[in-house]
This record gives structure tokens, C-alpha cells and sequence, in this order.
């Protein structure tokens, strides 16, 4: 259980760091321009933005991180593939 709260952490930590750096820079370049008039003035909503974090975190640890830690990096490089694949869908489809 320890193992998976620390790797549930860790990824959390390294995700919301990674997506802080691609906001920062790409919410002005990419997504202003494009989806402006539906974005929010000042800022997001903590609320929602929490638990979208606490469910994707989860799914990208089930899906990859312990199976990388249990069965190996090809398992959780396919798996964490498709559900790359289908998290992105989502935005693109």
C-alpha cells in the first residue's frame, strides 16, 4: 500500500509540474487564440481542476506506472500508450 501512495505521489508531483510548465507557456501561444472566447478571465476553478488531477493521476498509475513497477517497462510503455491514445482522443476527436 506505501508503494502505491508513493508512486501515486511521485507521479502526481512530476505530472502537475509538467502541465504547469506546458500552461504556462502554451495557454497564451495555443489554447487563447484558438478556444479564447470559452476560456475563463482570471484563472480556473480549484475545485474541478483537483479532482480531474486526482482521477487522471489514478488512471495513469493503474494503467502504467504499477504495471511498470510490477511486470516490467514494456508493459507500461504499451499501456501507457493506449491510454495516452485515448486521453488525447479526447481532445483531438
Amino acid at each position: 500500500m506505501i508503494k502505491m501512495l508513493a508512486a501515486y505521489g511521485l507521479t502526481l508531483v512530476a505530472f502537475a509540474a509538467i502541465d504547469a510548465v506546458w500552461l504556462i507557456n502554451m495557454a497564451p501561444r495555443l489554447y487563447k487564440p484558438e478556444i479564447g472566447e470559452v476560456m475563463m478571465e482570471n484563472g480556473f476553478r480549484l475545485t474541478p481542476a483537483m479532482i480531474f488531477y486526482a482521477i487522471y493521476i489514478g488512471g495513469i498509475v493503474y494503467f502504467a506506472v504499477w504495471p511498470g513497477l510490477t511486470e516490467g517497462v514494456a508493459k507500461a510503455a504499451l499501456q501507457g500508450a493506449v491510454l495516452g491514445f485515448i486521453c488525447y482522443a479526447t481532445y483531438d476527436l
